[in-house]
């Protein structure tokens, strides 16, 4: 008579449950909505800062702008958009400090996520050009 051995692979139970199989699943997925979301965010995020250094950098050109205008005709200007920048503002605020200095204050508005607003300034002061 022939006996047969049975191997071990067909006796041995290895592999993995359906339950496990699931658990793993639920694992990885709630892994990756995290790190979608993470990434999400921090995608926003860049383009805030981006939007606010692109602000700074209009402030400090309306700067030089306002440099280079004598002293008696600087003035305060009201908030108006910035042309070929869609969502940006700028206004000008000259306060005059004593009889020959003025403080000139440049407030640039930029678009954020949703509906909020954000803003930028620059502040320098200047004195009375002495002839």
């Amino acid at each position: 008579m022939i006996k047969y051995k049975s191997t071990a692979f067909l006796d041995k139970k290895e592999g993995l449950t359906l339950l496990e199989i699931l658990v793993s699943a639920a694992v990885l997925i709630t892994a990756a909505v995290i790190l979608t979301d993470t990434m999400s965010f921090l995608l926003k995020q860049q383009v805030n800062a981006e939007k606010a250094a692109y602000a700074v950098f209009l402030a400090q050109e309306k700067g030089e702008e306002l440099k280079a205008v004598p002293w008696e005709n600087l003035v305060s200007q009201p908030e108006a958009e910035i042309s070929g920048c869609p969502g940006f503002s700028r206004s000008v605020e000259v306060r005059s400090l004593n009889s020959y200095t003025k403080q000139v204050t440049i407030k640039v508005y930029y678009p954020l996520q949703g509906s909020r607003k954000g803003i930028q300034k620059v502040t320098f002061e200047r004195t009375e050009d002495f002839k």
